[in-house]
């Protein structure tokens, strides 16, 4: 399901900047401050450009991370529970839970990166922007991301099954 989501939220990220190649103005900001005063301008290539290689980039990161977890050392691993997880039975089941985890968080950020490139482009538009919506918006993504990593931390996804047997 994290994957899904990875793409699908990838997906939406092409298509927005699809979208805003076809009808930004040729003036699009290229910083926005804290109050969504504009500080800098740029092009609407300019601004096209960077969504790409930041959206790709972003994806890349955790598309390719998802794939990867199952590489890594399993000293680099940590996780509650770690000699259950990491048993040979266990393994295959651990590296997709991994992985489905990280997609997850690289949906999110997805998200809040669409969100972003969206409001540069309102902005190009005229749109006053709403300090308010952009602190909801990233409060949202970082208080989810930090939820997320407690649950998994001290919540029951990576509580061995009662009754399994555990390594010592």
């Amino acid at each position: 399901m994290g994957r899904t989501a990875l793409a699908i939220t990838t997906a939406g990220f092409v298509v927005l900047l699809l979208w805003q190649g076809l009808t930004l103005p040729e003036a699009v900001p290229g910083h926005v401050g804290p109050g969504g005063e504009v500080t800098r301008w740029s092009t609407r290539v300019a601004h096209l450009v960077t969504g790409g290689i930041t959206g790709a980039t972003t994806a890349l990161i955790f598309w390719a991370g998802a794939g990867l977890i199952g590489k890594l050392p399993r000293e680099f691993v940590n996780l509650p529970h770690k000699d259950y997880w990491l048993a040979p039975e266990h393994e295959s089941r651990t590296i997709r839970m991994l992985a489905n985890d990280l997609a997850w968080i690289g949906a999110a950020t997805m998200s809040l990166l669409t969100w972003a490139f969206w409001e540069v482009g309102q902005i190009a538009r005229g749109e006053q922007p709403s300090p308010l919506l952009a602190g909801v918006v990233i409060g949202a993504y970082l208080v989810g991301v930090i939820a997320w990593a407690i649950w998994i931390r001290v919540g029951p996804r990576w509580k061995p099954p009662t009754g399994a047997g555990r390594r010592a």
